[in-house]
């Protein structure tokens, strides 16, 4: 099953969570990101996820596309906000995504 949101696909949707941890911006905190080149908590405008797990206060730029393409099994990428287990995506705490960026 597949879920569309504003243009986001994203596969089996799971999650555990505690209101409470949720970050709110506001339409000024926003503003200033984009001054800085920076964009929202959330996952941008076309993007396409698949077995993946995001953690939370990820930014996420539109068209970015998490999905394996090349069936990795096992990588260490940290210092670009992920890693990959057993062929499953995870970005971390607020990792930021560029937007274009193919997983």
């Amino acid at each position: 099953m597949n879920y569309i949101l504003i243009n986001i696909i994203i596969n089996h949707i799971v999650c555990k969570c505690n209101s409470s941890f949720f970050y709110i911006q506001t339409e000024a905190d926003k503003i200033l990101l984009a001054a800085k080149g920076s964009f929202p908590i959330g996952i941008g405008k076309n993007s396409h996820i698949r077995k993946a797990i995001i953690d939370k206060n990820v930014r996420m730029g539109e068209n970015v596309k998490i999905i394996n393409t090349e069936n990795v099994q096992e990588a260490s990428r940290e210092a670009h906000g992920y890693f990959i287990k057993s062929d499953i995506v995870t970005i971390i705490k607020d990792a930021l995504i560029p937007s274009g960026t193919t997983i």
